[in-house]
């Protein structure tokens, strides 16, 4: 069964009429109130404990805690170096032939403005 057919107004009010639609909208909130309050309980403890009692080990804690949101930038990272060096090669490739032929013989002798 599929929950929206068209992007029209029409299609919104048909699937607010759908108990599927209100079973899929009550399970989201549920799940969204769930993860904020297993998040407070477990960040709000972790912060107090950083902050007054880590003592000499606060700046490794802090690395551990924040080092997961760097994450998904590494691959990025990484992965755009690797990119660029094949980009770069290619290119050089492409520089040893020479610029590419034109296909109208007025684009080689009409001046640029």
């Amino acid at each position: 069964m599929k929950l929206f057919t068209s992007l029209t107004t029409d299609a919104y009010v048909e699937n607010l009429g759908r108990p599927l639609f209100w079973r899929l909208l009550w399970r989201s909130i549920v799940i969204a109130l769930a993860v904020t309050a297993v998040t407070l309980l477990l960040a709000y403890p972790a912060a107090y404990f950083i902050s007054f009692k880590a003592g000499r080990f606060k700046n490794a804690l802090l690395i551990v805690v924040s080092a997961p949101f760097f994450t998904s930038y590494l691959p990025r990272i990484f992965g755009g170096n690797a990119d660029l060096g094949l980009r770069l090669r290619h290119d050089q490739g492409y520089a040893a032939q020479g610029p590419p032929p034109t296909t109208s013989s007025t684009a080689a002798s009409s001046p640029r403005p």
